[in-house]
């Protein structure tokens, strides 16, 4: 019994002393709550972000219409990467802290003065909140800290989805046109235009015809052109557009009439590329504009007679398969 009763007496003071240390250091675990939310700001109603790295800083804003980039003439953003990344960062949730003193956060890379990220979130012209993201402990996961708050925590997530650089945030489909619209296209020695389903080239002989898969594709090529780089709305003269190497001509069900014209710059392996409806200049790669410029119509075209005598040749190599039987 008497055993009993120290063991009991043993744990009673150690649990004091536990108690009595918490007191000392001042933290209180009771006021955590594991699934609160790290950013306690409503994105819907924020119109402005800033992405801050140790080199330079991306501001994003949201027009009447849509989220743009100042820094690329208001530039329109890649909405499903916005939302992608936005709501990635609405369902984090703080957890346990991992550190909180001063040292931790420049340890870890979430202090004012040192961070791989910071998030600022503004309403109007105030910054309502401002997220650092800082060092990674493991695969696709950081240390996180909200300013004002010491606590530091480690949340799924990774600092390269929040890239300082513009064209990380560049709308890539805003080149690209449905097939659907397509009807005609007009290219320097021969025309496609849309019968149906199908793409023809204009102005066939009566032995010729298309052949279909060549057609389509370069059909897909010339209205979804992926460019590398948006070059801003400012004309250059070292772009050379006055005299495009190259040029092709869309027309869409609705009348409107798209013109795309390359050019090379001097000293340069890839194309800028100007769209008659939009501002922009775009950086697009050689090997893109390649896979259009180099298609011939002798690519687009076949022989009937051709493809009689090869459907010949068949039908008599198969009855003589047959006869081999």
């Amino acid at each position: 019994m008497n055993r009993i009763v120290t063991v009991l007496v043993t744990l009673l003071v150690a649990q004091g002393a536990l108690a009595l240390f918490l007191n000392m250091t001042g933290d209180d675990y009771s006021a955590y709550q594991p699934e609160e939310k790290l950013l306690t700001v409503d994105l819907k109603t924020v119109n402005a972000i800033t992405i801050e790295d140790a080199d330079k800083t991306l501001r994003l804003e949201k027009s009447e219409k849509q989220w743009q980039l100042p820094a690329l003439a208001n530039f329109p953003v890649s909405e499903i990467k916005f939302e992608q990344v936005l709501g990635k960062l609405n369902q984090l949730e703080k957890g346990w802290p991992s550190a909180k003193t001063e040292e931790a956060a420049e340890r870890f890379k979430v202090s004012t003065k040192q961070f791989e990220r910071k998030l600022t979130l503004y309403k109007g012209e105030k910054a309502v909140q401002i997220l650092f993201i800082g060092t990674s402990p493991g695969f696709r996961k950081v240390h996180v800290r909200i300013d004002g708050d010491n606590n530091i925590y480690t949340v799924e997530f990774s600092a390269f989805e929040l890239s300082a650089n513009a064209n990380d945030w560049a709308n890539q489909s805003l080149l690209h046109i449905s097939e659907n619209e397509l009807i005609k296209a007009e290219f320097p020695s021969f025309t496609l235009k849309r019968e149906g389903d199908i793409f023809i080239v204009e102005n066939l002989k009566e032995n010729e015809v298309t052949v279909q898969q060549e057609a389509r594709a370069l059909a897909q090529k010339s209205e979804r052109i992926n460019y590398l780089q948006v070059l801003g709305d400012e004309e250059k003269e070292s772009y050379n557009q006055s005299v495009p190497e190259f040029a092709y001509i869309l027309h869409l069900k609705d009348g409107e009439q798209l013109t795309y014209s390359f050019s090379k710059p001097e000293g340069w392996e890839d194309y800028v590329l100007k769209r008659s409806d939009l501002d922009y200049f775009f950086k697009v790669s050689s090997e893109t504009v390649k896979q259009i410029k180099e298609v011939g119509r002798e690519q687009l075209v076949t022989i009937k007679e051709e493809q009689s005598e090869s459907n010949s040749v068949e039908s008599t190599q198969r009855s003589a398969d047959k006869l081999g039987d």
